[in-house]
């Protein structure tokens, strides 16, 4: 269980980081083939069913307080709590952590002791999650540098396809937006063309249904949306729905409501065809 968790904290530090992929693969492997491996598996399922208590109505007392129910568990609550804590970790803030201070300041004794430690795993969270940035920032940034010194800056790209992410086109938007407001019109189109090109090469490693699902979610209004529904009916089934309720679910468990509350549009239009 100790190695699990270490793997667990080194692949949440890790982030998209394509060479953790041979980790997750060993971790499923052990998952399903060592007595500790079970014990983690149902582990993560009652962490599951912890989770599926937060929806979209949940406050962030809600969610703390789902977070020391399990950090208070008197059989795996150390454990436990750590799962949770790695799955909530983008909704845990500057006032989740003044929050969780006033229970800590209400608290007396060993309640007291166990809401510090918390506290303290939550810190350290922050901590390790801010030089993952900081480090997946710098890998993006010598990306750019050596994709707009590349004569042929769509090859480059290609060179870099697997560490093309999330992080890599927000740094790429940022620049642009950045050359707009010093009126760098060259810099602009160069950098445009570089981010279209990069979320080309990201879409075409994606499964069909996954590619589906970033063309609507970049589709600029519902009508778009609903259009490009109609061209891929074939694609709109009950588990492309469920595939978007699940990831609704997930986006919002992660505080990005925003994306939440698009996804919950788009399952409505999708619904509506099935």
């Amino acid at each position: 269980e100790d190695f699990f968790a270490m793997l667990d904290r080194l692949l949440m530090m890790a982030g998209n980081d394509p060479q953790v992929a041979p980790f997750l693969e060993l971790r499923q492997n052990l998952l399903d083939m060592t007595d500790a491996g079970a014990v983690v598996k149902a582990r993560e399922a009652k962490a599951r069913a912890l989770l599926e208590r937060i929806d979209e109505q949940s406050t962030r007392g809600d969610v703390l307080d789902i977070l020391i129910e399990a950090w208070a568990d008197p059989e795996d609550g150390e454990a436990l709590g750590s799962t949770l804590v790695a799955a909530l970790s983008s909704a845990i803030d500057y006032q989740f952590l003044v929050d969780l201070a006033a229970r800590i300041d209400a608290a007396e004794g060993e309640q007291k002791e166990k809401l510090e430690e918390l506290r303290d795993l939550l810190v350290s969270l922050q901590e390790q999650q801010r030089q993952a940035r900081a480090s997946m920032s710098q890998q993006s940034q010598a990306i750019l540098q050596e994709v707009l010194q590349a004569g042929d800056p769509k090859a480059k790209l290609r060179e870099f396809a697997d560490y093309l992410d999330e992080g890599f086109l927000s740094l790429l938007a940022g620049n642009i937006q950045a050359a707009r407001q010093k009126n760098a019109t060259a810099a602009v189109q160069r950098l445009t063309a570089i981010y279209e090109a990069a979320l080309e090469i990201l879409q075409e490693s994606m499964p069909e249904d996954l590619r589906l699902l970033n063309q609507l979610l970049s589709a600029p209004d519902t009508n778009a949306a609903r259009a490009l529904l109609k061209e891929n009916r074939d694609m709109v089934n009950r588990d492309f729905l469920e595939a978007v309720s699940q990831l609704e679910t997930e986006m919002r468990n992660s505080n990005r409501i925003d994306l939440a509350d698009r996804l919950k549009t788009l399952r409505g239009q999708i619904a509506l065809m099935l």
